[in-house]
């Protein structure tokens, strides 16, 4: 293959789309949770896209990053590059009146989505040689 495969996650909004238009050129794309519209853009642009649905693969788990990977392995056989977008659970307003239900969504959202993701993409980047995570 003469391009680089990347995976990136939350490709719905905030940097995922830019990340994926500029990423496009080099690399074909394994996208979570991407918007149509991009798929088709990138897809226009010579890129190909591997789509992983937000419903049904849940990045707060191993089972939901295992799923990511496995998507990604079958469909080009590695994975040179990551991106793992987290930061969807955000709290705002008085630290005071945070509740219990909001810190465990935010730590789920946030450091479970990395941990688990960062030990789904290591073991198959390890076994080739290389890759490269961004967080």
């Amino acid at each position: 293959m003469d391009k680089r495969i990347a995976v990136l996650t939350q490709t719905g909004d905030y940097v995922g789309p830019e990340l994926a238009r500029r990423l496009v050129g080099n690399h074909h794309l394994v996208l979570h949770a991407p918007r149509e519209p991009l798929v088709d853009e990138l897809r226009a642009l010579g890129g190909e896209v591997e789509v992983v649905p937000g419903s049904g693969v849940d990045l707060r788990t191993a089972e939901g990053n295992d799923q990511l990977v496995e998507r990604a392995m079958a469909r080009f056989g590695r994975i040179d590059a990551a991106a793992l977008v987290t930061g969807i659970g955000i709290i705002t307003g008085r630290f005071l009146d945070i509740s219990a239900e909001d810190w465990e969504r935010t730590k789920a959202d946030n450091l479970d989505m990395a941990f688990y993701g960062l030990q789904a993409l290591i073991p198959p980047m390890v076994a080739q040689g290389s890759g490269d995570i961004v967080l």
